[in-house]
């Protein structure tokens, strides 16, 4: 467990420190937010598409890469914008996301009820 934590303390700490020297280089002549890439709201996509399982992750992330470079192919050959297939990403996202809820909540009635039906066989 101490080797899980330590090399993740130690990725995450490499990681910040790149996307840290390549935001604030002397490349660019100032920070600027609107060069940020989103990175973080994308791995949260792909996590949650893959449902937290990592042998799902490459799945998910091809997913998602199809889907936006074919939004931007058939940006430029068609006149539908990119927002639509923004709209049809969010659509999946909360697709997936209910599905998911749904099921932890239909799992925590049934363990009510196995309770309550354990609770009546007891008193009786």
């Amino acid at each position: 467990m101490k080797v899980v934590v330590v090399s993740q303390l130690l990725g995450g700490f490499i990681s910040g420190l790149g996307g840290g020297v390549e935001m604030l280089s002397p490349i660019y002549s100032r920070f600027n937010w609107t060069s940020l890439t989103g990175y973080g709201w994308d791995a949260i996509i792909i996590s949650t598409l893959a449902k937290n399982n990592p042998l799902y992750t490459p799945f998910a992330a091809l997913f998602l890469a199809y889907l936006r470079t074919g939004a931007s192919i058939m940006a430029r050959r068609t006149d539908v914008t990119l927002e639509i297939v923004q709209i049809t990403q969010g659509i999946i996202i909360i697709l997936v996301v209910a599905e998911q809820f749904l099921s932890g909540y239909k799992h925590r009635m049934i363990a009510k009820e196995a309770k309550a039906a354990l609770k009546e066989e007891e008193v009786a």
